[in-house]
């Protein structure tokens, strides 16, 4: 074995145990902050086209003044993120580990400890050795139990850290040697007995992969290093394999997974550019989001030279034992220059994806909260309200979402009003602006949220909306348990949240956004509703006409399944 040179290593030699299989390094005094924004601009370009000077200079001083807060206020200098696998470990699977040093402030890193361990469903330990403060993170909700028991938990994930069993590992020394010199730096080597594990268990790849033999990639590798230095732009990356025979077998195996992974990328869109009844299928059953933006690079970027191009760039020819990558600026700048838009793309329809899974789940809560309310409603009234209420001659007065304001939590405003005069009266305009949370609908973000509202009732002879003084009671829904029964269903176009303005009988049974005054909202595929039993419930645009109105029919007393 060659000599490894451990001068600058102590600190990472007292980190590697048995069970260690990755180390990240992060020399934050080493990164220059202004460096890495005025160089990392361009190859960002595409992600910035919304980003003005000014607004990118923000960024900038944030990050500075944070790191400036680690280094100079709380004395943190390096850090290492240390995983494991198994062994003495378990359960932590990792922990981060800060040197000591004269200046390190550990009362504060405590205190912020502690305070991010009352917002968060996961708590972090925080311990000490001889040379290290390290951090521990444990999946313990503390407002989940008693404080004795969190207690204890917290000193059992202090003494399984500190069970850790510690020993020498050189193949981390020689690989760290490798790349020192960067501010970042990842170090990855798999433990004897991980090999030992592949070897016996074999595990196989999914199709159509799966002849590539994963074992031997494992038990070949003896580490690998990766250095980036973020100001320059620059990234290293170095795999040294255990023999010259291992690093030939790494070498054709790492093409061969590449070169099948290509194929079939490239052969499942072009299906899907050619067979529409495919691309929906596969859309329906794992989202459109990622699909799409490959669709948009296919064939221009995404191609069979370009995929070529990135397979030689990621597995260069080993010379001996080792394979190196390099990656100065103008590599990075072109790779980003091809791949930038894509990422863009994916990443911004997955922004998308989040924001409408977190309005989704709004709405329904609001929903939910409707559903208490007119059951509360029903508890004291003996009966639902009815959609509006009428004036002696049968002029509408007040929608059903002003009568059960005192069971929605909104007493004092329900007092407020006069439910005497019209909705729109001179006295009762000045509440127009003063729509309750309940009611306001996420999917319309571009609506006056204290105003508008496409809450409403199906108004009808054979629907649950009623105008006059009383609703109908609960068992005049004919399902029995009312669980079929939609209540309170999505208006196409919003209307003031005072206004006796909900869906005619007529329009609603014309289906799903089919009519500007009818059934419709701006959720993907269908819209939500609220049964009669209080629950929530997604009905799909898809729906026959004949499910759809016999959901929306009292009398109908049908069930009603979706597939």
């Amino acid at each position: 074995m060659v000599p490894v040179a451990v001068s600058g290593n102590d600190d990472l030699k007292k980190l590697l145990g048995k069970d260690t299989v990755c180390v990240v390094h992060v020399d934050l005094v080493n990164i220059d902050i202004d460096a890495v924004f005025n160089n990392g601009r361009k190859p960002l370009e595409p992600f910035l086209e919304a980003i003005d000077v000014e607004s990118w200079n923000k960024y900038r001083d944030t990050v500075k003044s944070g790191k400036t807060l680690l280094t100079d206020g709380l004395g943190i200098k390096d850090v290492y993120l240390v995983i494991a696998f198994g062994g003495n470990t378990f359960p932590i699977p990792g922990y981060v580990a800060i040197p000591k040093t004269d200046t390190l402030n550990a009362s504060a890193i405590s205190s912020m400890l502690d305070s991010a361990n009352d917002s968060m469903e996961i708590n972090f330990v925080f311990s000490e050795t001889d040379d290290f403060y390290c951090i521990t993170i444990t999946p313990i909700n503390r407002h989940l139990i008693t404080a004795e028991e969190f207690g204890r938990k917290r000193q059992e994930t202090a003494q399984s850290f500190a069970r850790r069993s510690m020993t020498d590992r050189p193949e981390f020394l020689e690989a760290h040697e490798t790349v020192r010199d960067y501010p970042i730096q990842v170090l990855f080597a798999p433990p004897k007995y991980v090999k030992k594990i592949f070897s016996e268990i074999r595990p196989e790849l999914p199709e159509p992969l799966e002849k590539i033999d994963l074992a031997a990639m494992i038990n070949g590798l003896r580490w690998k290093a990766v250095g980036i230095d973020p100001a320059k732009p620059e990234l290293l990356g170095i795999v040294e394999a255990e023999t010259e025979l291992d690093a030939q077998v790494m070498d054709a195996l790492g093409h061969q997974f590449l070169s099948r992974a290509s194929a079939e990328l490239l052969k499942y869109l072009q299906r899907c550019s050619e067979d529409a009844e495919y691309t929906q299928k596969i859309v329906r059953n794992q989202g459109p989001e990622l699909l799409e933006s490959l669709l948009k690079a296919y064939p221009s970027v995404i191609n069979e030279e370009n995929l070529k191009l990135l397979e030689n760039g990621l597995i260069p020819k080993p010379k001996g034992k080792r394979f190196t990558v390099k990656w100065s600026e103008e590599t990075i700048n072109t790779v980003f220059a091809k791949l930038g838009p894509i990422i863009v793309d994916v990443i911004a329809k997955n922004i998308a994806v989040t924001r409408y899974d977190a309005q989704q789940k709004q709405l329904t809560h609001n929903f939910k909260m409707l559903g208490l309310g007119m059951h509360n409603y029903h508890d004291t009234k003996k009966c639902f309200p009815p959609a509006f209420t009428v004036d002696e001659n049968g002029k509408p007065l007040h929608s059903w979402r002003v009568l059960i304001l005192p069971y929605v939590e909104q007493s004092a405003l329900y007092e407020s009003i006069r439910l005497d005069e019209p909705w729109d009266s001179e006295y009762n305009r000045q509440f127009h602006d003063k729509m309750p949370d309940v009611y306001y609908n996420p999917m319309y973000p571009d609506s006056d949220k204290n105003r508008n509202t496409n809450f409403c009732i199906v108004v009808g002879p054979d629907t649950f909306g009623k105008a006059g003084d009383k609703g109908p009671k609960l068992h005049d829904l004919k399902d029995g348990t009312s669980s079929n029964t939609v209540m309170v269903i999505e208006r196409k176009t919003p209307v003031c949240w005072m206004a006796p303005i909900d869906i005619s009988q007529e329009n609603a049974y014309l289906g799903i956004n089919k009519n500007p005054e009818g059934i419709g909202g701006l959720c993907r595929d269908g819209i939500n509703t609220l049964l009669g039993d209080g629950a929530a419930m997604f009905i799909p645009e898809t729906v026959d006409l004949e499910t759809l109105q016999n959901l929306l029919d009292m009398n109908a007393g049908k069930s009603i399944n979706f597939p």
